[in-house]
């Protein structure tokens, strides 16, 4: 079985536990994967950006990259788009999952 690739792109990253967290999880889901963390320097970010979305099988994104990576994807939906930030790559689509946990996190009261 081979292993998995995802990873997280950002700058400066590293002060960052998402290996630990996500490895820790596809252990238990019985994936096998690894979560590597691409400190990208701004300089290095549209080159390395694009190699990374065609060979990793997901991404997440964080600062200072939410915006700039949505030039480097074909499709957004529509919440990203709506927001005009991405947190979750996956193939060519990009994502943008903390709205949804904040919304869900926090119900209108009526």
């Amino acid at each position: 079985m081979s292993v998995t690739e995802y990873g997280l792109i950002g700058h400066p990253l590293a002060h960052s536990l998402s290996p630990h967290i996500h490895e820790s999880l596809m252990a238990s889901a019985g994936i096998k994967g690894i979560y590597r963390l691409f400190d990208i320097r701004p300089e290095q970010f549209d080159k390395t950006v694009k190699q990374l979305v065609r060979t990793v099988s997901g991404l997440n994104c964080t600062i200072p990259y939410k915006e700039r990576v949505i030039g480097h994807l074909e499709v957004l939906d529509r919440t990203a788009r709506r927001i005009g930030a991405v947190n979750t790559i996956h193939g060519q689509t990009g994502y943008n999952t903390d709205y949804l946990a904040f919304r869900d996190a926090c119900p209108l009261q009526a």
